[in-house]
């Protein structure tokens, strides 16, 4: 027998976020995040790859990576005319 039920887990998180009731949030309460943050970002995991080095189950395949981040920042890419092995 569970200690909590989750009616009492539903109750407890719609009491402190109404996302949980209505299914929206209140804009002034959002943080937005500008895109060159994101682009940041998105570099150094590309650059520096995940922060433990466990590259095996968490390093995404970035060849699948297209738009405007591939367009804008293609210096991080290896290109498609490279070598397979370089790939």
């Amino acid at each position: 027998m569970a200690i909590i039920s989750k009616e009492q887990i539903l109750k407890v998180l719609s009491a402190y976020n109404p996302w949980w009731k209505t299914g929206t949030t209140n804009p002034t309460l959002t943080k937005t995040y500008k895109r060159f943050a994101f682009y940041e970002a998105m570099k150094r995991m590309i650059i520096y790859g995940p922060s433990d080095w466990n590259y095996a189950d968490k390093a995404p395949d970035y060849r699948d990576m297209t738009g405007e981040f591939r367009v804008r920042n293609s210096d991080l890419f290896i290109s498609e005319q490279a070598p397979e092995e370089l790939q």
